[in-house]
């Protein structure tokens, strides 16, 4: 039986290439997840900005828009007031506190010090003016600080007549350079005018008063400005004489009677907003007129301006003025508007990619034992398979010899039988002599064609009979019978081999023998071939046919041949009239090895 390698089924394993990718799947997974954690982390971080920045900016915008509307108030309450006295043309103390009173500054526009009225007047009427608010019953009423201007704008009203407002009053607004700025800007423009930072003269130190004549420290002075201890501005609105022309600002100029104003301190006006509810706690604020001197800080809210995590600078037109608000967060706002996705995201993130790193780790740990395991396997298996097919062909050593042996044995046999049967003179002796000689003959074939095929398990049938044939020719042949074979290739086991062989020599020697009597010419004709049902082998001749009775007188040659027939598991037919066929169907059946040589 020949052997056949095994070692191409087996599967090379070397962790060196099969595993190539293996070392860096780990490090490269912690890598990638690295970055798109971080990745994700800085998107969603930025997201969580931008949307808190958002927030932050909307505070900022409603806070600005809740200043310019309570501006936009106070320019109204003013413009009512310059309407108050221009249709009216004699106003006294009286009757412009009873309009004041009905406006209710102190509750509907917190921030507000009182409204007033500052007249316009040439210096030397200044004795007739103090005269008159004298009849007015305001005795002690001057106008400061002394100046040398030709105009005066002394302060006539200020409602309501609080105690610090009552200093106000005869107060020369013009000698400031900032309210006069703004006082022009209105005159000159006929509108409203906002005033630089200023200092209010109720939030002033008090001076002592002498006389009415005696000097008084200026409220400002133009050549040593300061920063005020409490900011405030004032909005101007003039009044004109009625009846005059005002198309141009020099009419203006000339036909101006005065100014209806409105003092405001910016602390208490921001600090009221209604959108400065967060003011101190979410932010703070830092307001800039930007045309004062010194940066003109207008308002700081309680908290001192810092770094916020957010910022933002809105700006504000109003009456000819720029104010920059300025806002920073403060913690509280920063706290709210902290998004705790961003921190998941990463912890969230570093989890999956360092678990995803061990578990590729682990993989690439396992795989590597799996396939150090299966090398040493797979070295295994070779070294046994090369001890089997060793021993496998130790034995078909063995094989092939005993059947070489055997095949000579018989051949030996066969020659004894022959020298023997030059001694024997009794033809029926003979004959027997020479039957056997076949038969042993037909097994040595056999043991022949297995030795020389190397098979020690299957024999081709095919060649087998055309061996046999031959032999049968020169061991039984006359001239005048002709043996003929139609042999398709089939392949029998050993087991079936030796008995269809020794089937087929007893047929052919008793067809040679017996059917062909005095001399007779004739054929044999051996076939082997595939049907449907199996391989049928059949030796016929055209001789005389078996004798009438034959199966009651069966010869030694048919027993052998129904036994033979049996023992390889065949199905025996035996048709004899004109000649004799004998048939043996090998049906294929799980037991039994036929196969198309």
């Amino acid at each position: 039986m020949p052997t056949e390698s095994v070692e191409s089924d087996i599967p090379s394993a070397d962790p060196r290439t099969d595993s190539r990718v293996w070392p860096w799947a780990a490090p490269l997974a912690l890598v990638l997840g690295l970055a798109l954690t971080l990745l994700v982390w800085q998107t969603t971080r930025l997201q969580a900005q931008a949307a808190a920045q958002l927030q932050f900016n909307r505070l900022a915008d409603h806070m600005r828009i809740d200043l310019q509307a309570r501006l936009d108030l106070l320019r109204r309450t003013t413009r009512g007031g310059a309407a108050f006295y221009s249709t009216s043309p004699k106003v006294d103390d009286d009757l412009f506190r009873d309009y004041v009173r009905a406006l209710n500054l102190p509750l509907h526009q917190p921030g507000v010090i009182g409204l007033g009225y500052a007249t316009w007047k040439p210096r030397s009427d200044m004795a007739a003016l103090q005269r008159r608010m004298a009849a007015e019953g305001m005795t002690d009423f001057h106008v400061h600080p002394t100046s040398s201007g030709s105009h005066v704008s002394a302060i006539l009203y200020l409602e309501p007549l609080t105690v610090a407002n009552k200093r106000a009053i005869g107060y020369d607004m013009s000698t400031n350079p900032v309210r006069r700025a703004a006082m022009q800007s209105a005159r000159d423009s006929g509108e409203a005018a906002l005033s630089g930072v200023v200092e209010l003269v109720q939030d002033q130190p008090q001076q002592p008063v002498t006389t009415p004549s005696s000097s008084r420290a200026k409220p400002e002075q133009p050549d040593q400005p300061r920063t005020p201890a409490r900011p405030g501005f004032l909005l101007y609105m003039p009044v004109y004489h009625h009846g005059q022309s005002r198309a141009t600002p020099a009419e203006r100029s000339a036909a101006l009677r005065g100014w209806v104003y409105m003092p405001v301190r910016a602390q208490d006006l921001i600090d009221n907003l209604p959108s400065g509810q967060g003011m101190g706690t979410d932010f703070t604020l830092r307001v800039h007129d930007l045309g004062s001197h010194g940066g003109g800080l207008l308002y700081s809210g309680p908290q001192a301006m810092r770094p916020g995590a957010f910022q933002e600078t809105l700006m504000l037109d109003f009456s000819g003025r720029r104010w920059a608000l300025h806002f920073a967060s403060l913690p509280a706002f920063e706290r709210a508007q902290r998004s705790i996705t961003p921190p998941i995201i990463l912890a969230s993130g570093l989890a999956l990619t360092l678990l995803l790193g061990a578990v590729l780790d682990l993989l690439r740990r396992g795989q590597e034992r799996a396939q150090r395991k299966a090398l040493r396997m797979t070295q295994d298996l070779r070294r046994s398979d090369m001890a089997m097919r060793d021993s496998l062909k130790q034995k078909d050593l063995l094989l092939q010899e005993i059947h070489h042996r055997v095949k000579n044995n018989l051949q030996v046999v066969h020659s004894l039988l022959d020298l023997q049967a030059d001694t024997i003179a009794d033809g029926e002796t003979l004959t027997r002599l020479r039957d056997a000689q076949a038969r042993v003959r037909a097994m040595a074939l056999i043991h022949q064609v297995l030795y020389q095929s190397h098979d020690f398990a299957q024999v081709d049938f095919g060649n087998y009979l055309e061996l046999l044939l031959g032999e049968l020719r020169q061991t039984l042949g006359h001239e005048r019978i002709q043996v003929s074979s139609e042999v398709q290739p089939v392949t029998l086991d050993l087991k079936t081999a030796i008995p269809c062989g020794l089937l087929t020599s007893e047929a052919v020697s008793n067809a040679f023998k017996h059917a062909f009597p005095q001399g007779r010419e004739g054929l044999i004709h051996v076939r082997l071939s595939h049907t449907e049902a199996g391989v049928e082998l059949s030796v016929a001749d055209n001789g005389v046919g078996l004798a009438p009775g034959w199966k009651d007188k069966a010869t030694l040659g048919m027993r052998l041949i129904e036994l033979l027939a049996e023992q390889c598991g065949g199905k025996l037919a035996i048709h004899t009239g004109v000649g004799t066929r004998i048939v043996v169907l090998l049906p294929q059946s799980p037991g039994k090895t036929i196969h198309p040589a």
